[in-house]
């Protein structure tokens, strides 16, 4: 289950902070590019900056404990915008409010976003 947001950010209030927000992703199961709709509500990402996004952490957690598992991405490995990632970790910044990770296999989980804000639209 996801919490909903419950604060609506206006670009006044988040534009050029680091935010940290945590959301579930389901992958398809294959071993590739998956993308990542931050919900709505979430600031955006400032595509003004070179590297927006700071740090990507998700936790599977399909399955039992003991299978759990854990990775990390950082802003050196962010593949260039418009290219789709081919290795596990990458990613790439499609739009303000999404992104494309690499994942190996299938991972139902937990993902933890930092990245630098622009805002968001009143939702």
């Amino acid at each position: 289950m996801v919490a909903t947001p419950i604060t609506v950010y206006d670009r006044e209030e988040c534009a050029g902070h680091i935010v940290t927000i945590f959301q579930l992703v389901n992958s398809t199961g294959a071993t590739k590019a998956e993308t990542i709709t931050l919900n709505a509500g979430y600031p955006s990402i400032d595509l003004s900056k070179a590297h927006p996004i700071l740090c990507v952490f998700w936790y599977n957690i399909e399955g039992s404990d003991s299978s759990a598992t854990e990775e990390e991405s950082n802003a050196n490995d962010e593949v260039a915008r418009g290219t789709a990632p081919t290795a596990s970790g990458d990613f790439d910044i499609e739009g303000y409010m999404s992104l494309k990770l690499y994942l190996t296999g299938n991972v139902n989980g937990l993902v933890m976003i930092s990245y630098w804000a622009a805002g968001s639209k009143q939702v």
